[in-house]
């Protein structure tokens, strides 16, 4: 019960965290918090549940959070918001998935850098050192409370199958796809959960985080691209949807042979939350743009409406390439599918996306009028707020409830089954090895098998579940072998 509320404070504390960084860069409450709604129900984040995948939900929850403490001590040059940032951080990083906070610590030490190189001329040498002093202190902080639970077992990381380094490929595994971020648009494009016929061997999220705010992004960029604040998070977007892509450009061989630590890594689409962030953030911008010019009470000016018309001009050619995109690959479904159960996924879920573009096209076309009108001073701010987040609700929830499945209670859950009750008759020691689909060439499937419902009857179990199991184990049961074969093929197709 822990476990799953975990979800449901991962998503408060990031729209929280989102909020609070927006207003500190100027944005308005309005802007700010639309913004949050659409990053604490993004894909990203909503869809972890279904793979229970907290520790991932929980770090990119905390790092909007960690970025606010981090924009405060670099404006305000107060010691204790970098404590702050580094304790958040720290934090993040107790609860398991490190590489989304690793991600996320690059991204905020290339905003300081990027903070003292644009306040070079009003910052005395002494306050730099200061600064630089502060936010070595921040992370050190961090460090500390990592410490807490990868100290004890630190000798042993080698070890472990997650301590070696295994190759670019290994580390390039489960990237993000080229032509998934066609997804952004339409979700339902490469397929959800069962439909899925992208090249991964499956899928359990989705990136998605709203055509609303990717609409207004697409705005804050035609409008106000020369702005500071704007330039760094459209690189950082760039830069971390490279990452993500990972295998699929030349990019990732840069981040895997420069940054440490990123060799020992795999699934480098886990960085995309960043790209989202960074996304949203450029929509706030550009919805507060707009409520700006409302808030003027003039005419729009003939230099503004060109940019709008261009605005609407770039959301009509990305909606038409998705749809040429996905009727090449219909029509020459063999040729790009190689996976004959693909070719089957990608069939089920032709009317999914013909319903899906459907549904996006008309929340894109009720968005844009939305916001014309809120320029135009034909829509009150209150009103435009009172329709744009259901929609973004609306929006997401469309996708993300996709995501979200429900158990039985754990008292009925973990009660003892019919396994559990014939072993506990035997009361002499023992131990239990459940077999599962497909192992050993068996066609046997124990459903608590990973689960810890032995364990929890104090039955010794050989088998179980460990994120991070003995090299020697991993040797032993020829799991390593199986691993090669996959990575083969995969590099095959």
């Amino acid at each position: 019960l822990f476990w799953t509320f975990l979800f449901v404070f991962g998503l408060i504390l990031a729209g929280i965290g989102m909020y609070l960084f927006l207003r500190s860069i100027g944005i308005s409450v309005p802007a700010a918090l639309i913004a949050s709604v659409s990053y604490m129900f993004a894909g990203n984040l909503v869809s972890t549940t279904f793979a229970g995948h907290e520790g991932r939900l929980l770090a990119m929850a905390y790092f909007p959070l960690a970025f606010f403490c981090w924009h405060k001590g670099i404006s305000t040059h107060k010691f204790y918001w970098f404590v702050f940032a580094g304790g958040v951080a720290g934090f993040s990083f107790l609860h398991g998935h490190f590489q989304l906070t690793y991600y996320g610590l690059w991204v905020a030490f290339a905003y300081f850098i990027v903070q003292l190189v644009l306040n070079r001329h009003e910052n005395t040498a002494r306050t730099t050192l200061k600064l630089i002093g502060f936010a070595v202190m921040s992370v050190l902080v961090a460090l500390g409370i990592l410490a807490v639970n990868y100290l004890p077992f630190l000798g042993n990381l080698t070890s472990g199958a997650r301590g070696e380094t295994r190759g670019y490929e290994f580390a390039a595994s489960w990237s993000l796809p080229l032509k998934e971020l066609f997804d952004l648009i339409v979700p339902q494009f490469s397929g959800i959960l069962d439909n899925y016929w992208g090249e991964n061997f499956f899928k359990l999220h989705t990136e998605y985080f709203g055509i609303v705010l990717l609409i207004a992004a697409i705005l804050g960029l035609v409008i106000k691209v020369r702005e500071r604040k704007t330039l760094f998070f459209l690189i950082t977007s760039i830069i971390v949807t490279l990452t993500a892509l990972g295998g699929h450009t030349p990019f990732f061989k840069l981040i895997y042979y420069l940054l440490p630590g990123v060799k020992r890594f795999r699934g480098p689409s886990m960085a995309f939350y960043l790209a989202a962030f960074s996304i949203i953030v450029l929509g706030a911008i550009g919805i507060q743009y707009l409520l700006d010019y409302n808030q003027q009470k003039k005419n729009l000016d003939p230099n503004i409406k060109k940019r709008l018309k261009n605005w609407v001009y770039v959301i009509t050619v990305i909606f038409i390439i998705v749809f040429i995109t996905f009727l090449i690959i219909k029509s020459n479904a063999d040729s790009f599918i190689k996976d004959p159960v693909k070719v089957k996924a990608f069939m089920n879920n032709i009317s999914h996306f013909w319903s899906g573009i459907l549904i996006s096209v008309i929340i894109a076309f009720v968005s844009t009028i939305l916001f014309y009108r809120l320029a135009t001073q034909k829509l009150k701010i209150t009103n435009f707020i009172i329709l744009i987040i259901p929609i973004i609700c609306f929006d997401l929830w469309r996708v993300n409830s996709k995501f979200l499945r429900t158990v039985d209670h754990p008292n009925v859950y973990y009660a003892p089954d019919e396994v559990v009750n014939f072993l506990r008759k035997d009361t002499t020691q023992y131990r239990v090895h459940p077999l599962y689909d497909g192992m050993f060439g068996l066609r046997v499937q124990y459903e608590h098998s990973n689960d810890g419902l032995l364990d929890l009857y104090n039955i010794q179990n050989v088998g179980g579940y460990c994120p991070n199991p003995l090299q020697t184990y991993q040797d032993f049961i020829g799991a390593e072998n199986k691993l090669t074969k996959i990575l083969l093929a995969l590099k095959k197709q």
